[in-house]
């Protein structure tokens, strides 16, 4: 394990597209990402409440266009792009908007390449296991950064992850991967290498009940020097602080839940614009204060 820190992070979970939903039930909750109004019909000129960004809206339908929001008891139509951060309501019918969902694990038996977005170049090492979609023309695909990386299939063994609602105790059913490099926490990319490593042997291994919360703090905190943890390049006003790197464990294990129907209470993004390692909306911060939550909606354990 040692060896893969500093180049790649991969979250798995384990078994131990749909229609509008009725337009007086909300689907999702959603944030306003820029300024914007909520109007009586779409396109139309009459405005029923200004929305600031980051105001919380409840969204009933959601429209390439246009979808159906409100926000307090203002009820109408905004412009779809101008909405972010969602929370599905009912994740068995509802996924994310924009989730990636990776098709299984590819466990690579030759040391690769892989690049994406601005991160160019990182080695993963024969053995790694990386999580993947299957791509036309004798490849793989995965996110890497805010781009695409390729593998060609020869590049290892692949294993898919089985539907929630056929697997065995033990079947994967779920993950994510994402990547770092020494362009990523400089000057303390060694300690926040440290900080994920600690952070991912506090939570590996642990299982969540049908019904019960897992709360990441409960196992992963508390993100001080007495809590293990060192000071490392972090999202914050002083851009460093102790435990610098676990909201990338956060953000990963987030972005795994994301391709099962786990119910993801507790979510805060760092900030508007987000992280470099995953594209807008889907980081997850946590801290001493903010959590990372989410209940097992499934009829058996899952366990990460």
């Amino acid at each position: 394990m040692k060896r893969l820190i500093g180049i790649f992070l991969s979250l798995l979970l384990l078994a131990a597209g749909a229609a509008f939903a009725e337009s007086d039930t909300p689907i999702y909750t959603a944030v306003a990402a820029k300024e914007c109004t909520i109007r009586r019909e779409p396109g139309g000129e009459y405005r029923l409440l200004a929305l600031d960004k980051w105001m919380e809206v409840r969204v009933y339908e959601l429209g390439d266009e246009w979808s159906l929001v409100s926000c307090g008891e203002a009820k109408g139509w905004v412009l779809t792009r101008c909405l972010g951060c969602y929370r599905s309501l009912d994740p068995f019918a509802y996924p994310v908007p924009g989730a990636r969902i990776m098709d299984g694990i590819l466990t690579l038996h030759q040391d690769v390449t892989v690049s994406g977005g601005k991160m160019k170049d990182i080695t993963a090492p024969s053995g790694a296991v990386l999580c993947v979609t299957e791509a036309e023309n004798g490849a793989y695909e995965m996110p890497v950064w805010r781009g695409q990386g390729r593998l060609q299939m020869d590049s290892g063994a692949f294993t898919a992850f089985i539907p929630w609602d056929e697997a065995e105790p033990g079947d994967l059913i779920g993950g994510f991967t994402t990547y770092y490099d020494g362009t990523l926490g400089r000057p303390l990319t060694k300690e926040r290498a440290f900080n994920i490593d600690l952070c991912s042997q506090r939570i590996n291994g642990s299982v969540t009940a049908p019904g019960e919360t897992f709360s990441f703090n409960a196992l992963a905190g508390r993100y001080y020097r007495d809590g293990g943890y060192q000071l490392a390049v972090n999202v914050s006003k002083s851009g460093r602080g102790y435990g610098g790197g676990v909201c990338q464990v956060t953000t990963t294990l987030c972005n795994a839940l994301l391709g099962v129907p786990l119910r993801i209470d507790k979510w805060t993004v760092h900030q508007m614009s987000g992280v470099d390692y995953i594209p807008q909306f889907f980081d997850a911060a946590v801290g001493n204060h903010q959590d990372f939550t989410f209940v097992n909606t499934l009829p058996y354990p899952v366990r990460l």
